[in-house]
């Protein structure tokens, strides 16, 4: 019997363990959570802006091809009437 209550004792010692090493983890994301929140927020703000900054500039892209592209069948019809 008495090996039975040293495995229940052991088994509480590791859960205890396991418990502070849960509180712990806990702790540290709570920690990175309110203090570093606010800085991975404004750096996905800089990162949103290039973003905008190339959809942008595609766009520009995008509308002068469309444009030189439809001047040319333009010209092409034209050319042969």
């Amino acid at each position: 019997m008495s090996t039975l209550e040293e495995r229940i004792a052991a088994d509480e010692q590791r859960l205890k363990a396991v418990d502070l090493q849960i509180a712990t983890i806990l702790e540290h994301v709570d920690n990175i959570r309110d203090n570093h929140l606010h800085t991975l927020q404004g750096d996905m703000n800089i990162v949103k802006t290039d973003i905008d900054w190339i959809k942008r500039w595609l766009w520009v892209v995008i509308t002068a091809s469309t444009g030189s592209v439809i001047a040319t069948l333009i010209g092409l019809i034209l050319k042969k009437t």
